[in-house]
């Protein structure tokens, strides 16, 4: 059936049973203009007389070509209620896909942006009453039956008490050479006991990336990976364990430049059935054609809502403002461009070199969070072994 064939059997149904429209709440926007009038006719007779009939139609409304009308009607067979909210349905799907195209040419021409292309996404994937749902026993019992949606760390146990939940984005921040980066590399490889990884590699080329995670898995050091053609077997052997950690584990990387608009369609490509972890080696090299601000601002909403719209929790890299070297401990100014950013992030850890004239003792490499909307805001002291890529937690 082509799309007006829908739209002339929602009309036909209706002056077969006008009875369709009691409590009905079709949008009538979602239908041509034909249709549409013809709708809105019907529906105010039939609220104010509870009847209706193609006479009432002749003398309220000149304009519509009744004959159509009584010509859609009577090739309508079937004008059940099932019918008509099946109908419905179909008519406001092809609305919401109609005007999610038409957005996303508006996006493709530059017309709007990739926030208000996604906010609109969302809009129009809401059935066509909105987010509006009453809250029943049946929301409870779905509740109990579920899962716990906290993130499940393996090594990283003390990271798991900051109860990270799915859906969340978490900000990593941290000052060039002081081992986000690596933090997220071993996020990664640890989280990938238990979830599918996507990571956006921004930052480095791939062969980087993959000594770097060689080196962390099997506690190799780089000088032996880079001279791995004259190393002892043993080595080797040692090396060869992380060949056989990426044919059991889902890890996929994207390398190079990138836009929101890119890594949204990669995480909506991926499958959704099983909870997944996106990491963007950083949020400040994603190319806009935007000022620094607004391009920080812009990619912070944007991922965001990438976190809430798909099954993923989104572990976005963060570099700080100059300020940082003036500072003892981390706090939320230091992230660059930070305004958007700590509004956006439901957590945010820094990976910090602590040192402190007055307190030697307490020297070292934390992971720091300043905010946790779920948990708290804790120090956990790691120990960063530059030389392998490791970070482990620290007692």
């Amino acid at each position: 059936m082509d799309k007006m064939s829908y739209y002339d059997e929602l009309i036909g149904m209706i002056v077969k049973n006008p009875e369709l429209l009691k409590g009905d709440t079709l949008d009538s926007d979602v239908l041509p203009k034909e249709h549409k009038q013809a709708y809105d006719v019907i529906k105010r007779c039939y609220d104010r007389y509870e009847r209706f009939d193609l006479g009432m139609m002749t003398n309220i409304a000149m304009k519509l070509d009744v004959f159509d009308i009584m010509a859609w009607s009577e090739q309508v067979q079937r004008y059940s209620p099932i019918d008509y909210k099946h109908l419905k349905d179909i008519i406001v799907d092809l609305k919401r896909q109609e005007t999610i195209g038409e957005f996303y040419e508006r996006m493709n021409t530059g017309m709007i942006d990739v926030t208000t292309f996604i906010s609109a996404v969302n809009l129009y994937n809401n059935n066509e009453e909105g987010n509006l749902k009453r809250l029943t026993e049946f929301e409870f019992d779905r509740f109990m039956a579920k899962r716990d949606t906290r993130i499940q760390f393996h090594d990283f146990k003390k990271m798991g008490e900051q109860h990270i939940n799915e859906g969340d984005f978490v900000v990593i921040a941290g000052a060039t050479g002081t081992g986000k980066t690596t933090l997220a590399i071993n996020l990664a490889l640890d989280l990938a006991e238990s979830y599918p990884i996507i990571y956006v590699n921004i930052e480095l080329s791939e062969d980087v990336l993959i000594k770097r995670m060689m080196g962390s898995y099997t506690n190799t050091l780089m000088d032996t990976i880079d001279n791995r053609a004259s190393v002892p077997q043993y080595e080797l052997e040692q090396m060869a364990k992380f060949r056989m950690f990426l044919s059991q584990k889902q890890i996929y990387v994207a390398t190079g430049s990138q836009t929101v608009e890119t890594i949204q369609q990669m995480i909506a490509s991926f499958d959704q059935d099983k909870h997944f972890i996106v990491i963007v080696d950083h949020i400040g090299r994603i190319t806009s054609d935007k000022d620094s601000y607004e391009r920080m601002t812009q990619t912070s909403i944007a991922i965001r809502n990438l976190a809430l719209d798909y099954n993923c929790t989104v572990f976005g890299l963060c570099q700080l403002n100059r300020g940082f070297k003036n500072e003892v401990e981390p706090n939320n100014s230091l992230l660059r461009d930070s305004g958007e950013i700590e509004q956006s992030a439901r957590k945010v850890m820094f990976m910090w070199d602590y040192h402190d004239e007055e307190n030697p003792g307490a020297d070292g490499y934390y992971i720091w969070f300043t905010k946790n909307d779920s948990g708290p805001c804790s120090m956990i002291p790691v120990k960063f072994n530059k030389e392998t890529q490791r970070i482990r937690e620290d007692g």
